[in-house]
């Protein structure tokens, strides 16, 4: 089953890629069309998104809350049914940075595509302030 695994990983590294350019159409490709994507802590994003129509809505939402992001993805796990990204993430607004370390959790379908993902950062409370509620 390593050629899944292979395929999962390859899958989100174009996705991280994708997203970081703000290639839309790709990013619409990696998605499953009935991706979840959950979004924790208490910040105005809180919450579970589904299918591609939300989601995108969500993440139009969360880019019109920073100045700027650079993802730096560490390193990255794949497996036939999971794939994990090790990241940081560094969001600039109004003359503030945030620069944090997380976890993203993905599930892809049988095909590769996004199907669901969490991601877990390493101070939530910060995150949540630096969105805002």
């Amino acid at each position: 089953m390593v050629e899944v695994a292979k395929r999962n990983e390859e899958m989100a590294r174009k996705g991280y890629k994708a997203f970081e350019e703000g290639d839309v159409e790709t990013v619409m490709q990696i998605f499953a069309d009935d991706i979840v994507w959950h979004v924790p802590g208490k910040s105005s994003l809180a919450g579970t998104y589904r299918g591609k129509q939300q989601v995108m809505e969500m993440l139009g939402k969360y880019m019109a809350l920073y100045d700027s992001q650079e993802t730096e993805l560490h390193d990255l796990l794949a497996s036939d049914e999971h794939t994990i990204a090790l990241i940081n993430v560094k969001l600039t607004r109004g003359g503030k940075t945030l620069d944090a370390k997380a976890v993203d959790v993905m599930h892809p379908d049988s095909e590769g595509r996004l199907k669901e993902f969490w991601r877990f950062g390493e101070d939530q409370a910060a995150f949540d302030e630096f969105i805002g509620g």
